[in-house]
C-alpha cells in the first residue's frame, strides 16, 4: 500500500474500520525525502467530513511526534495560514467546505510554494463523493439525504471535488473507504476524471470477527424510540457506572432528546434528560456547541458518561474501546420478506436496505458481499446480477457459500463468520392478562369500599376494558400518577389513581424479585455444574 503511494500511484483503499488506515499516512510521511536536519519534506492534506474525527486524528498525530492541525472556523486564522504555507504542519485536516469554498485556503493551496511541498492528498470517507454527487445531479432522491443539517459536515460539496483534486502537482491521491459498492467506485472514478490506468484499487479484509451484529425487529414507532426500553433496566438494578458504553444513533437532532426521555422511562429517572449533569447519557449532534462537543467526547472517553445519543455528526462508531452501538432504523415498507424479492433482479439502494432487514444469512458476510466487485464463479440465471455487489437472500447462493468457505480457510471463528447462532429459548410471562386481572380485582375492592351498597353503577362502568388496555399498552411509560392520569384520561373516583399506582408498583416489585430469583438460581445451577465437572475430571 505505502509503496504504491511512493511510486506516485493514485489509490483506492477499501478496508474495514480497524485496518489502521491512519498508520498508512504516518508510514508514508516518514519515508519522504529529508532535509539537512532529518525532517521530512512535505505536507499531507486530508479531507475529513467530520470535525470530531479530525480532532481525534490530530490528537493521535501529535502523540506520535508529528505536527498537525484540524482547520475549522475558530482556528482558521491568518497566522495558521502562514504556518501552513511555510509547511510547519506535517498533516493538515480540513473539511470539504474549506477545501472548496474558503478563499484564504484556496490562495494558499494554489501557491507554487505550497504545491511544491504537497506530498499526498487524502479523501477520507470518500464514498460520500458518490452519495452527494448524485444529490447534486438530481439522480438520487433518497429521504435519508434531504436533511443536510442533521448530517453535520456531510455536505454536497463532496460532489464537486474533482477540479481542485486535479491540481496536486504530481502528488498521489488516496481515497479511503470503510464500505463502498462497486457501482459507487465506478461513479467516483468518473466524477474525479480517473481512468482505470491512473488508479489502483486495493482491498483489505472487510470482515470484523470481533464485532457482533444483532438484528432486532422494532415494535414501536421510530419517533417514540420506545424500543430502547428493551435494552435497559431500572437504575437500582444496574447503576450507571456498570452499563456498557453505548452509542445510540438516530436520524434527527430532535430524536436525540427523545432517546434520553426513553432512557429515563427505562431507568426510572423521569425528568433526568433535562439535567445538564446527567450521569447516564449526553447528546451529540450538528448544533451542539464546539466546547460542549469536546466535553461530551471527553466524558465518554473517560467513562464518566456511558451513553451518547447522537446523529451522524459524531461519525460512525468508536474505535478506541469495546462497547455497543445501537442504530434505530425504520422498518421496511416495501419488501417485508424474502419472498417479496424477485430472483435475478438488480437491487436498488432501498432494496438493499430492505434485504438487510429480512435476509437469513449472516450479516457480516452480507456486508462484505455488498462491497465485492465481480466474481470468477460460474453462476446461474438467478444470480447474474450478483456481479455488482448485493445483499444475499439465500444460504444456497454460490457466492455466499464461497465467502463462507474463504472465511473458514482464513480461520475465522464459526460463531462469527460461518453460522448464525440460534436464538436462546427464554421462559416468558404474559404480563398483560396478569396485570389486567390484578387491576380489575383491586378496583372492584376499591369500588365496593368507596361507594355505598345499592348504587346502580358497577365497577366496569368506571374502569373497564378501554382503561385496562391503555394501561397494558403503555405499561413501560407509567412511573408517576401524572403518567397514569394521562393514559386513562383522569380518575372517576377520588383516590382511584393512588390505588391503581400502588397496585402497579407492587406488581413491578414482585416482577423484579422474580427475575432476580431466577437469575440467582441459574447462577447457582451453573456453579454447581462447573464444580461437578471439575470433580469428575479430577
Amino acid at each position: 500500500m505505502v509503496m504504491n503511494l511512493l511510486r506516485g500511484r493514485n489509490t483506492f483503499l477499501l478496508a474495514a474500520t480497524g485496518f489502521s488506515k491512519s498508520r498508512i499516512l504516518e508510514i508514508y510521511f516518514s519515508m519522504l525525502p529529508k532535509d539537512g536536519l532529518g525532517n521530512a519534506i512535505g505536507v499531507v492534506v486530508v479531507l475529513n467530513p467530520l470535525d470530531a474525527l479530525g480532532n481525534n486524528q490530530v490528537t493521535k498525530k501529535l502523540a506520535a511526534g508529528f505536527t498537525a492541525i484540524n482547520l475549522t472556523k475558530p482556528n482558521f486564522t491568518a497566522q495558521a495560514c502562514r504556518d501552513i504555507q511555510k509547511g510547519f504542519y506535517n498533516f493538515v485536516y480540513l473539511s470539504p467546505e474549506i477545501f472548496l469554498d474558503n478563499q484564504m485556503f484556496s490562495n494558499i493551496y494554489f501557491l507554487p510554494e505550497f504545491q511544491s511541498k504537497l506530498a499526498l492528498v487524502v479523501v477520507d470517507e470518500a464514498h460520500m463523493i458518490y452519495a452527494w454527487g448524485l444529490v447534486e445531479s438530481g439522480q438520487n432522491k433518497l429521504k435519508t439525504l434531504v436533511r443536510h443539517q442533521d448530517f453535520a459536515a456531510f455536505r454536497p460539496c463532496y460532489g464537486s471535488l474533482a477540479i481542485p483534486l486535479l491540481t496536486r502537482n504530481g502528488a498521489p491521491l488516496l481515497l479511503i473507504f470503510a464500505t463502498c459498492r462497486p457501482a459507487a467506485i465506478t461513479a467516483i472514478k468518473k466524477n474525479l476524471k480517473l481512468p482505470d490506468t491512473h488508479i489502483n484499487i486495493l482491498r483489505g479484509e472487510l470482515t470484523r470477527p470481533e464485532i457482533r451484529i444483532i438484528r432486532l425487529p422494532m415494535t414501536d414507532s421510530i419517533q417514540s424510540c420506545d424500543d430502547i426500553l428493551k435494552l435497559y433496566g431500572p437504575k437500582e438494578d444496574n447503576p450507571d457506572e456498570e452499563l456498557v458504553p453505548s452509542l445510540i444513533y438516530t436520524g434527527t437532532r430532535q430524536r436525540t432528546l427523545q432517546v434520553l426521555e426513553a432512557l429515563d422511562r427505562a431507568r426510572g429517572t423521569l425528568g433526568n434528560h433535562l439535567n445538564p449533569c446527567n450521569s447516564l447519557a449526553c447528546r451529540y449532534h450538528a448544533c451542539t456547541g464546539e466546547l460542549d462537543k469536546q466535553d461530551t467526547i471527553l466524558d465518554f472517553a473517560q467513562e464518566n458518561v456511558p451513553i451518547l445519543s447522537c446523529t451522524l455528526a459524531l461519525g460512525m462508531g468508536w474505535s478506541d474501546d469495546a462497547g455497543m452501538m445501537v442504530v434505530l432504523a425504520k422498518p421496511p415498507k416495501r419488501e417485508n420478506s424474502v419472498a417479496d424479492f424477485t430472483p435475478g433482479q438488480k437491487q436498488s439502494d432501498e432494496d438493499r436496505m430492505d434485504a438487510l432487514a429480512v435476509t437469513p444469512v449472516f450479516l457480516w458476510i452480507a456486508f462484505s458481499m455488498d462491497n465485492l466487485a465481480g466474481s470468477v464463479y460460474e453462476l446461474t440465471e438467478n444470480y447474474m446480477y450478483f456481479r455488482s455487489g448485493y445483499i444475499p437472500l439465500d444460504k444456497k447462493d454460490p457466492l455466499y457459500q464461497a465467502e463462507v468457505e474463504r472465511e473458514q480457510i482464513n480461520g475465522f471463528p464459526p460463531s462469527v463468520g460461518l453460522t448464525v447462532q440460534h436464538k436462546r429459548k427464554y421462559t416468558t410471562t404474559r404480563n398483560g392478562p396478569v396485570t389486567k386481572k390484578l387491576l380489575t380485582n383491586n378496583f372492584q375492592n376499591f369500588f365496593e369500599a368507596t361507594l355505598h351498597k345499592g348504587e346502580r353503577m358497577i365497577p366496569l362502568d368506571l374502569f373497564g376494558k378501554d382503561e385496562l388496555k391503555a394501561i397494558v399498552d403503555h405499561y413501560s411509560q407509567i412511573e408517576l400518577e401524572s403518567n397514569l392520569r394521562r393514559i386513562i384520561k383522569g380518575e372517576a373516583l377520588m383516590g382511584q389513581l393512588t390505588m391503581l399506582m400502588s397496585s402497579i408498583r407492587r406488581y413491578q416489585a414482585q416482577a423484579r424479585g422474580l427475575i432476580f430469583e431466577r437469575l440467582t438460581v441459574g447462577r447457582k445451577s451453573r456453579l454447581i455444574g462447573t464444580k461437578r465437572q471439575r470433580w469428575e475430571g479430577a
